[in-house]
């Protein structure tokens, strides 16, 4: 049985792998989904309870170095 392994940027949906939304590096089961942050990119900012990536934090977060989190 093969296995496919979708590269950064990309997340497996129905063995198709399909793009992650620009906000995030790498992402699982959906698009918006993400799972890894660029830091030195555009949205380096990750919050492990929305599982999004943002340029600021939200309100009601805060910012510990790369991560956004809950106040």
């Amino acid at each position: 049985m093969c296995s496919l392994i979708c590269a950064d940027g990309y997340y497996l949906n129905n063995n198709y792998c399909l793009a992650c939304d620009v906000s995030c590096m790498t992402c699982n089961n959906t698009n918006t989904n993400c799972t890894k942050c660029d830091s030195s990119g555009l949205y380096p900012y990750y919050n492990q309870i929305l599982n999004t990536c943002s340029k600021i934090c939200a309100d009601g977060y805060y910012q510990n170095i790369n991560f956004c989190l809950p106040c």
